[in-house]
C-alpha cells in the first residue's frame, strides 16, 4: 500500500475510534467518521466495506506495536508492555476504542472477541519469566478463572 493510502487508513481508524468513544458504536456512522477524518466517503469505502469492517480493524489491534526489543531480563518485556499499553491508552484513540468494541463482540454476529488473544499476549512474557526463574516461586502466571 502506498504511503498516502496507509496514512489515510490510519486517519480513518483514528477518527472512527474517536467517534465510537464519543457516541458509542451504535451512534457512529460513516458520515460522522468521514467528517471527523476529513475524507470523502469513497476513501472510507476504499479501505473498509462498512462500519463493521472498521470495527474489525480496530479489534485487530497489534498490542505489541511500538514495543522495543527485549533487553535484559524477560520480566522487563512484561513491564515494557504494561508501560506501552498505558501510554497508548492515554494517547491513541484506537487503543481506547478497542476494549469497548471487544466488550460488544459477544453481542455482535460474526465478531470474534480479541480478549483471549490479548490476554495471551500480555501473559506470554510472564510465562517466559517463570520459565527463566525470574518470578518468585509463589507467583503463578496462570490467570484466575474470573479473568
Amino acid at each position: 500500500m502506498q504511503d498516502r493510502a496507509v496514512a489515510t487508513r490510519h486517519t480513518i481508524l483514528a477518527a472512527a475510534a474517536e467517534v465510537i468513544i464519543e457516541r458509542g458504536y451504535g451512534g457512529a456512522s460513516i458520515s460522522l467518521i468521514t467528517a471527523q477524518a476529513g475524507v470523502a466517503a469513497g476513501a472510507v469505502y476504499f479501505h473498509f466495506r462498512s462500519k463493521e469492517g472498521i470495527a474489525h480493524a480496530l479489534l485487530d489491534l497489534d498490542l505489541l506495536e511500538g514495543l522495543p526489543p527485549c533487553r535484559g531480563p524477560v520480566l522487563q518485556q512484561w513491564i515494557d508492555l504494561a508501560l506501552l499499553l498505558a501510554c497508548r491508552l492515554d494517547a491513541d484513540p484506537k487503543v481506547r476504542a478497542a476494549p469497548y468494541l471487544a466488550a460488544l463482540a459477544d453481542s455482535q454476529d460474526g465478531w470474534t472477541s480479541p480478549w483471549l488473544t490479548w490476554r495471551a499476549t500480555v501473559a506470554r512474557p510472564l510465562y517466559a519469566a517463570a520459565h527463566e526463574g525470574e518470578l518468585q516461586t509463589h507467583v503463578q502466571p496462570t490467570p484466575s478463572p474470573s479473568c
